[in-house]
């Protein structure tokens, strides 16, 4: 039985199908240990600063992810097939989704004091919704496969 990508478990036939599908892999594979662990992705401040989020791959493959995108989601599936669901709602729910899936961490999210503020998933859902632009950045630097790659991976792609 294949464990697949999914797994951190890389068996003999996921090295065959490695080869084989070899011109795809460096373009479209992701390292499932990066996708799961998660990968810092860094974003400029003014003055200098940067800030840092601690992301998981979203996606299929991202199981919390997938069954909270479910769960949130459904009840609101007419609204949102209409175009029907107001900006603040559906701001709210892909916040928390991310919140509780994708984001792991944060460094250098500082309050006007300059004093840390904890990551929190709470935390987390309030500074995406009152920042949709970040939350943007986040859903789009969590879906680039390119962030969950290897060196290995990266080389790969440059030379398909």
């Amino acid at each position: 039985m294949s464990k697949g990508e999914d797994s951190q478990e890389v068996t003999p036939e996921v090295v065959d199908l490695r080869k084989k599908f070899a011109s795809l892999y460096g373009t479209f594979g992701t390292d499932p240990v990066l996708a799961k662990q998660g990968v810092i992705v860094e974003y400029e401040l003014a003055k200098g600063k940067k800030v840092e989020f601690k992301i998981k791959k979203a996606g299929a493959r991202n199981q919390d992810w997938k069954l909270l995108y479910n769960q949130l989601m459904k009840p609101h599936a007419e609204q949102i097939e209409a175009n029907s669901i107001t900006e603040e709602d559906h701001g709210k729910l892909l916040s928390e989704l991310y919140a509780k899936s994708v984001v792991l961490d944060w460094n250098g999210v500082e309050d006007s004091e300059g004093q840390a503020v904890p990551f929190t998933i709470q935390n987390c859902m309030e500074l995406m919704q009152f920042m949709p632009e970040l939350l943007s950045n986040i859903i789009a630097d969590s879906h680039d496969r390119s962030n969950f790659r290897h060196e290995e991976m990266e080389a790969t792609a440059k030379n398909s």
